[in-house]
């Protein structure tokens, strides 16, 4: 979990000022506001290629920079005149995921939050420019996956719990988000192995089915991670499945109609590890919102 803290101290909006910018800046102000935390939001301005340089007159190109660059800043004064929760607006130049992490890094920010639009057919191999910056940062983001014109409270927090020494961080942030909005709170842990195969650090005795075994102790750490993060309340699951959890949590997810998932991910880099990795398919394949849990790096 980011810092010391059960609540969040800084949060940054990164937006690109379009379709999803203003449900970024309503999640990050309305999230800030029920920590304490202040706000700012962010424009990445990326740098033209460099064939326009060579291509271009270095004048036009230069008034062409100051026009955008004062239209970004015009643009973020509007927004945040109507969202008095957000603190300051930063318009930089660069490459997005750098900048957006030195940005991060200047104020202390302990979350970003960032938008995912919509991809359909081949657009789904592509990577998501909000991509950039899960893979790039060492601190938790909330990356927002609807546009609707309002951004409604969280009313169904799941949190995807891996066992052991990762799974604590997890259920303690979901446990907070889900009282800081007052929703339902449900620890998932998913059993994706089975029937291909079997968990060679459990055993179980003789007398004992071995998935139901495995069933038992997941349930009983589940509930001492709840117990410690102070959460009494809320449903306990463990599920058997031949999907994989980055398939399995965004499909129970969506049959109970949860708006936030609450996963973790090693980081910096740790989303882009693997392709597939679980925190990298929860966030695509989820229809509601997503908060990735930087957990420490293994050494």
């Amino acid at each position: 979990m980011s810092g010391s803290s059960v609540d969040y101290r800084c949060v940054l909006a990164v937006v690109d000022l379009g379709a999803m910018t203003e449900r970024v800046l309503d999640r990050a102000a309305d999230l800030g506001a029920r920590c304490g935390a202040s706000v700012d939001v962010a424009n990445v301005l990326e740098d033209m290629p460099v064939f326009l340089h060579h291509a271009g007159v270095p004048e036009e190109l230069q008034t062409m920079w100051d026009r955008n660059t004062a239209s970004s800043r015009e643009h973020l004064a509007r927004l945040v005149g109507g969202r008095p929760g957000i603190r300051g607006t930063h318009t930089v130049t660069g490459i997005l995921a750098e900048e957006t992490e030195a940005l991060a890094a200047r104020m202390a920010a302990d979350l970003l939050v960032v938008g995912a639009h919509e991809r359909h057919g081949m657009a789904i191999l592509l990577r998501d420019r909000s991509d950039e910056i899960l893979h790039k940062t060492g601190r938790d983001a909330l990356v927002v996956k609807q546009a609707t014109p309002e951004a409604p409270p969280y009313r169904h927090v799941l949190a995807a719990v891996d066992l052991g020494e990762n799974g604590q961080p997890v259920v303690t942030r979901a446990a907070r988000i889900a009282s800081l909005y007052g929703a339902e709170l449900t620890l998932l842990h998913v059993i994706d192995r089975f029937p291909v195969d079997r968990s060679n650090t459990l055993i179980a005795p003789e007398d004992r089915d071995p998935l139901g075994y495995e069933r038992e102790d997941a349930l009983s750490q589940i509930e001492r991670f709840a117990i410690k993060a102070g959460a009494a309340h809320g449903r306990r699951e463990v599920t058997v499945s031949a999907r994989k959890a980055s398939r399995e949590v965004p499909a129970f997810a969506a049959a109970g109609g949860m708006d936030l998932i609450v996963t973790g991910s090693h980081g910096p880099h740790g989303l882009g590890r693997l392709l597939g990795s679980t925190a990298d398919g929860i966030v695509h394949r989820a229809a509601c919102d997503v908060l990735v849990v930087r957990l420490p790096s293994a050494a």
